[in-house]
């Protein structure tokens, strides 16, 4: 399975019951879990 992360989507909305930093976290916590591999964090990819 692969994960795709960008951190340019990235924005300060303020409080708010999604605040956008969580999907780095779960970006760097699901390697750190054994969950998938680092290797399958694909990061700043551009869609073809």
């Amino acid at each position: 399975m692969s994960v795709v992360f960008s951190s340019r989507y990235r924005a300060d909305i303020g409080p708010h019951v999604f605040p956008t930093q969580k999907y780095e976290l779960v970006r760097d916590r699901l390697p750190a879990r054994g969950v998938i591999r680092s290797a399958a964090v694909l990061v700043n990819i551009v869609p073809p």
